[in-house]
């Protein structure tokens, strides 16, 4: 016979699974402590420097901002065209149309890359509105 705690196990499980695959996604835009192998190599540098940073992006893409002293990506995240980002090691945030999406590890004096990959041409996401009418027939 099973003891209760045995039993419990999988409700356990059936709980914490759906919080951990929420914290993997939650993390989209999070560090990385894969360094420069984590950027791809169509990323060109876009600004550089160990003070603050900002840049508009010409396009949409994806954005990296690395932290070369200590080989890590303190964010990756899309951007649209003529978005801003600003990376502010005083504040010790980086920041996106001035909202922040990332609040620790901007050290001061650490040289700083903003890298930027743009999307392929065709690469876009299309929004559709549908509207459903449904009528009762009785």
């Amino acid at each position: 016979m099973l003891s209760l705690s045995m039993r419990k196990i999988p409700a356990i499980r059936q709980m914490l699974a759906p919080a951990a695959v929420g914290a993997v996604l939650f993390c989209g835009g999070c560090a990385s402590s894969s360094g420069m192998r984590a950027i791809p190599a169509s990323a060109d540098i876009t600004a550089s420097g160990n003070n603050k940073l900002s840049y508009t992006f010409p396009r949409d893409g994806m954005v990296y901002v690395y932290d070369k002293n200590d080989d890590s990506v303190l964010y990756s995240g899309r951007v649209l065209g003529r978005d801003e980002v600003l990376v502010d090691p005083d504040a010790n945030q980086i920041r996106i149309n001035n909202r922040v999406v990332h609040e620790s590890g901007v050290d001061r004096g650490h040289q700083v890359q903003v890298r930027f990959a743009p999307s392929e041409s065709g690469d876009h996401t299309v929004i559709q509105k549908e509207t459903v009418i449904e009528r009762r027939v009785e």
